[in-house]
Parts: structure tokens; sequence; C-alpha cells
């Protein structure tokens, strides 16, 4: 949950009824969400034209 996230921008309250974020901070925060997913789902892909021999033993 974003409330518990401590990398979560900080609001700025403007008045009681009105909250506002900072675009940049918000965009920043939302790519290293992005790039930390990517970085634990990303397996090397194995290299175009090469293929992988199987011990016979």
């Amino acid at each position: 949950m974003i409330k518990n996230d401590s990398t979560f921008p900080r609001p700025r309250k403007l008045s009681p009824r009105c909250t506002v974020f900072d675009v940049g901070e918000l965009l920043a925060w939302r790519d290293s969400k992005v790039v930390a997913a990517n970085d634990q789902t990303a397996e090397p892909a194995p290299a175009a034209g090469k293929v992988h021999a199987q011990n016979s033993a």
C-alpha cells in the first residue's frame, strides 16, 4: 500500500480539502518502481544464434 511506502513523495496541503503532489517527484517514484520490478523479473536472454549443448553421459 502506498501509505506504508516510505519512498512515496510527501503530499503538500494547500488547504484542509486540497492536497497536491510534485509531479516530478511522482514520476520519479513511479519510474523507480518500474525499474525495480523489471530488475526482479528480468532473466538474461540466450545469445542469438547460440545452441546449448547437453552433456551426453
